[in-house]
């Protein structure tokens, strides 16, 4: 239960800081565009959430196979999954929209 707890805090308070985080953006691109610290932005995005992406998928599925195929009596011995499944349910949707606009950036210039 505490590890299901912990994934649904991570996910709830990581959705609310990306909403945050774009609509600043959104307001400060109205103010004054930058393109080239878009362009920075989104690059090191597609970076950051590449490299958390190649940790957890893997992470995720070890935990869950193992979570799903070892039923113990005793349940302390081995944790829920929920943390690692949380951060990818919200990584991977990130890294796909920072790779679709990291490719039209290119595709514009």
């Amino acid at each position: 239960k505490q590890d299901l707890v912990n994934g649904i805090t991570f996910f709830t308070s990581m959705i609310i800081l990306f909403v945050l985080h774009q609509i600043a953006l959104v307001k400060l691109e109205k103010k004054n565009p930058t393109p080239l610290l878009k362009k920075i932005y989104t690059f090191v995005s597609l970076v950051l959430y590449s490299m958390v992406g190649v940790i957890i998928i893997p992470t995720a599925i070890y935990q869950l196979t193992t979570y799903l195929m070892y039923r113990v009596s005793d349940v302390t011995s081995y944790t829920a999954p929920a943390t690692s499944i949380g951060i990818l349910i919200m990584v991977l949707p990130l890294w796909v929209i920072f790779l679709v606009r990291t490719t039209r950036m290119k595709e514009e210039e």
